[in-house]
């Protein structure tokens, strides 16, 4: 559940429609391709700053969330198992 929450939370702050529809994620999580913007397969914070400006959550709080490594960086595999693709 905390999980869902948090996904939910982010696409938010991203400014995307609603993620949960009668309790149950819908399709509308960012790709990741979309937060990719150099496609370099990895989401760097310079990215997710992008993403979010203007935003309440920080590119530090979604890394820390989803860089489960703790490179710096989110990849496909981290970002597809957090969001559950």
């Amino acid at each position: 559940m905390q999980k869902l929450i948090t996904i939910f939370l982010i696409c938010v702050c991203l400014g995307l429609a609603s993620c949960v529809s009668s309790g149950r994620r819908a399709a509308r999580i960012p790709t990741f391709e979309s937060l990719d913007a150099n496609a370099d397969n990895r989401i760097s914070g310079d990215e997710l700053e992008t993403a979010l400006a203007g935003r309440r959550v920080t590119p530090a709080k979604v890394l820390d969330r989803m860089d489960t490594d703790k490179d710096g960086f989110i990849s496909r595999v981290e970002y597809d198992s957090f969001t559950g693709r």
